[in-house]
């Protein structure tokens, strides 16, 4: 991929790039696109040797994860070590040979460090914890390797966020800390084997939130995009404020669409789908809107997989689909040994059946997903019970984001 095709695929996932005279700049494109890591480069012209760290840029004319390399001697190998900015000891993600003619044309444009991107956003009470000190502990695959991560959230536009590039392994203790207030990640982050590839990779993004009133703010849709909520009002939802949750953050995430360029249907589900209306939403059925989800009970049993399929009948031009539990997964499975869906699941007799007691149960979440290719999934897990583990990897393989609450 010549760095021309890597800045456009960069536009393509949202990041603005300018490109600049090739006489001005010799850039390197990095994969994954990001700004937490540096490269040290070290250059032997046979007499002695010299080394200098660069960093990638930060300013509004270039997306991520570019770095200058125009201070290059001409004609003479410089050897590139990629290193994460926040592993201690220091991490070493990627290490390769580029020269610079005197064309200023260099050998390497683009490079895949073969590492991911964890974009972590943590919230406590509906506010963004800024300036938050962040710590995990980092094993590489088959436990060769320990790092202890350290960090801090960010402030203003990147407000609660922390952001760490990483190879292959588990990711552990993740948490922030501010004054007496610290917000934890639940369970593991296993950051998979990615295949070598030069098409930009996106993060994997996690929000943490404790103590919320509203799950809203995990919605972030592509611009124009039609979003389906998918909110749990199974029989467990009627524990500690559960059902409070979710109606604010219906009318919150109503209110958010009307005002922008993205269309919104919103269901509630447990062993059946209750919908409003049946289709995108109109400016003019707010108020009924807002009159049918404080109407909403907690009810009934789980089959997400029917509430799905539901969806995505009714309406197939969904670019984004968002489900909200606080319970199992069922009938899906992450197993490998899960059954392939065959065909459409019918509608259970009454709304408090489970779908673990079906013949459908431990259908493969993989192989499900994959009959909805044009559709990304995001999974939130409101509470303690629900299994934010488990949802975390559907978001991963339904190319969307995570979030869960305490």
């Amino acid at each position: 991929m010549s760095a021309q095709e890597f800045a456009i695929a960069l536009e393509a996932l949202g990041f603005r790039y300018v490109e600049e005279k090739e006489s001005d700049r010799c850039c390197l494109f990095v994969n994954p696109p990001c700004n937490d890591f540096f490269a040290r480069c070290k250059i032997d012209d046979g007499d002695s040797t010299s080394c200098n760290e660069v960093e990638p840029f930060d300013d509004d004319l270039h997306p991520p994860g570019v770095i200058d390399l125009s201070t290059l001697p001409d004609g003479l190998p410089c050897h590139i070590e990629i290193i994460s900015t926040k592993a201690e000891p220091e991490l070493i993600l990627h290490s390769f040979s580029v020269v610079k003619d005197s064309h200023r044309n260099l050998t390497v444009r683009t490079v895949d460090t073969g590492a991911s991107v964890i974009e972590s956003r943590f919230r406590f009470h509906d506010k963004d914890l800024e300036g938050a000190e962040v710590t995990a502990d980092f094993t590489t695959v088959r436990g060769a390797h320990k790092y202890i991560i350290r960090g801090s959230t960010g402030n203003a536009g990147n407000a609660g966020k922390f952001s760490v590039m990483l190879p292959a392994g588990s990711l552990t203790k993740l948490a922030a800390t501010q004054g007496a207030i610290t917000v934890p990640k639940r369970g593991t982050i296993t950051i998979p084997e990615v295949p070598w590839s030069l098409t930009p990779r996106k993060a994997t993004s996690i929000t943490i939130e404790l103590d919320p009133t509203s799950f809203a703010t995990m919605v972030c849709p592509a611009k124009r995009a039609r979003v389906i909520i998918l909110g749990d009002i199974s029989g467990s939802m009627r524990n500690k404020g559960r059902m409070e949750i979710l109606r604010q953050s219906f009318v919150d995430l109503l209110d958010r669409a009307l005002s922008s360029d993205w269309r919104v249907c919103l269901a509630a589900w447990d062993s059946w789908v209750e919908w409003f209306g049946c289709g995108w939403i109109e400016p003019t059925q707010r108020a009924a809107t807002v009159a049918w989800v404080q109407s909403l009970t907690a009810r009934g049993g789980n089959d997400m997989r029917y509430a799905i399929e539901e969806a995505l009948a009714q309406l197939p031009d969904a670019t984004e689909v968002y489900v909200m539990c606080d319970g199992d997964i069922s009938p899906f499975t992450l197993s490998p040994t899960g059954q392939a869906p065959a065909g459409r699941v019918p509608r259970l007799p009454k709304c408090d059946y489970e779908s673990n007691q079906q013949p459908y149960n431990n259908t493969s979440w993989r192989l499900f997903r994959a009959q909805y290719p044009r559709t990304i999934f995001h999974f939130f897990a409101l509470g303690p019970d629900s299994e934010a583990v488990h949802m975390q990897e559907m978001a991963e393989i339904g190319g969307g984001c995570f979030g869960e609450s305490l």
